[in-house]
C-alpha cells in the first residue's frame, strides 16, 4: 500500500514539474512578439494570410528615406501592406492564464481604407476573436503614424493567434497601410475607464472549418447529437401522451363552477399572456440584442442562400443545431414577406419562436399555480 502511495506521489510530482516547466512567464511590459518591428527586413515567425487574388506581396520600406527622417520609435524599417480583399500576417504566441495584455501597432494610411464593415480596415487583432479583441483604422493619416490597440484578459486561454493586415476573409477591405511596432505585452492594469476584453477558449484556434465534421471527435459529436436529440423528442412525446391521458389534465379549480368570465382562470390567463407578449414586444423593439441577434440574422440568411449542407460545411457553425433548423425555416418564411437582412422587421421576425416559447412557459406556470392554489 505504501509503495502504491509513493508511486502516485512521484507521478503527481512529475506531472507538476512538467506543467511548471511548460508554463510561459513574462514580466510586465516585456515584449512577447519576437519580430514585430521588422528590423531584420524579414517576416520570420509570421505566416501570410491573403485572398487568392492578392498578387501584391507586402514589402519593407526604410523610414530614413521618408518625409520624417527623425522617426525612431520602433526602429528603421516598416512593412507596407496592400489589399483588394484581404492581406496580412498571423503568428502564434503563448499567454499566461487570467492575465491582462495590451496588443498594439503603429499604422499609417496614405488614403482612406474602403470597407463595408465599421470594424474592418487596417487592423491588429486576436485572430478568432476579431469582433471583440481588435483595433482598426480606416481614415487617412497622411504622413503621420497612429497607434491602435486593444486590452484583453486571457482568462483560460494559453495560446492565441495575433494577426495584422488590411481586411480579413470575413470583413474584406481595399487599400494600403504601413505597419510597424506590432506589440503584445502583459500589463498590471488597464487605464481608468478601459475594460479588457475577455477571451474565450476558442481564441487559440486558427479557424473553424469543416475538418471537425470529418474527424473522430466530430463524428462522435454528430452521432450523439442525433441520438440524444431523438431520445429527448421521444421523452417529450411520451410525457405529453401520459399527461393528455389523464382525465383531469389541463382542468382548472373553477371548472364546473358558475363564475363570471372576468373572474375566471381563463380571463386571468389571457391577461397574463397579453402582458407577457407586450413585455417581450417592447424588449425586442428597444433592445436589439447586440452581436447575438446579428449572428441569428446572418445564419438565417446564409442558410436560405446556401442550403443547410453547404452552410454547415463552409461556415463557422457555433449555433446549436435545433436553433439552426428554426432559423432556416424562419428565413424561408421571411422571403415572401419581403423582410430583408439588416432590417429591424427581419430581426423581430426571427424572435417569434422565442416569444411563443415564453408564452408557453407563462401558460405552464399559471396552470401549475392555479391548480395548486
Amino acid at each position: 500500500m505504501k509503495k502504491i502511495v509513493f508511486l502516485i506521489a512521484c507521478l503527481l510530482f512529475a506531472v507538476f514539474c512538467f506543467a511548471a516547466c511548460n508554463t510561459t512567464t513574462v514580466g510586465y511590459n516585456e515584449e512577447i512578439i519576437s519580430n514585430g518591428t521588422f528590423e531584420g527586413k524579414t517576416l520570420d515567425g509570421w505566416t501570410r494570410v491573403a485572398h487568392v487574388d492578392e498578387s501584391t506581396e507586402p514589402s519593407f520600406s526604410d523610414k530614413l528615406t521618408e518625409d520624417n527622417p527623425s522617426w525612431d520609435v520602433v526602429g528603421e524599417y516598416y512593412l507596407k501592406v496592400k489589399a483588394s480583399k484581404y492581406n496580412g500576417y498571423v503568428t502564434t504566441v503563448s499567454l499566461e492564464k487570467d492575465s491582462t495584455y495590451y496588443l498594439s501597432a503603429w499604422v499609417r494610411l496614405a488614403s482612406n481604407i474602403t470597407a463595408e464593415s465599421d470594424i474592418a480596415g487596417a487592423f491588429v487583432a486576436i485572430d478568432s476573436e476579431y469582433e471583440k479583441a481588435s483595433a482598426a483604422l480606416k481614415t487617412k493619416t497622411g504622413s503621420e503614424w497612429q497607434k491602435i490597440g486593444v486590452y484583453f484578459n486571457s482568462c483560460d486561454v494559453t495560446s492565441v493567434n495575433v494577426r495584422f493586415g488590411v481586411g480579413i476573409d470575413k470583413y474584406e477591405a481595399s487599400g494600403s497601410a504601413d505597419f510597424d511596432g506590432i506589440s503584445l505585452v502583459k500589463v498590471e492594469s488597464t487605464p481608468v475607464g478601459v475594460f479588457p476584453v475577455n477571451l474565450s477558449s476558442e481564441a487559440g484556434q486558427t479557424a473553424f472549418d469543416s475538418t471537425y465534421r470529418t474527424n473522430t471527435e466530430g463524428k462522435i459529436f454528430t452521432i450523439l447529437t442525433v441520438v440524444l436529440g431523438g431520445l429527448c423528442l421521444f421523452a417529450a412525446y411520451a410525457a405529453l401522451r401520459t399527461l393528455m391521458g389523464r382525465k383531469d389534465a389541463f382542468l382548472t379549480p373553477d371548472e364546473g363552477k358558475k363564475v363570471s368570465f372576468f373572474k375566471s382562470s381563463t380571463f386571468m390567463l389571457l391577461l397574463c399572456e397579453l402582458l407577457a407578449f407586450a413585455v417581450r414586444l417592447i424588449v425586442i423593439n428597444f433592445v436589439f440584442g447586440g452581436s447575438t441577434l446579428g449572428e441569428m440574422v446572418t445564419d438565417s440568411t446564409k442558410l436560405v442562400d446556401l442550403g443547410a449542407a453547404k452552410y454547415y460545411h463552409d461556415e463557422t457553425v457555433l449555433t446549436p443545431i435545433g436553433s439552426l433548423y428554426l432559423l432556416w425555416a424562419m428565413g424561408l418564411l421571411a422571403s415572401p414577406l419581403n423582410l430583408t437582412t439588416g432590417g429591424m422587421g427581419f430581426a423581430i421576425f426571427l424572435k417569434i419562436p422565442a416569444v411563443l416559447a415564453d408564452l408557453v412557459i407563462v401558460f405552464l406556470i399559471y396552470y401549475l399555480a392555479n391548480k395548486k392554489y
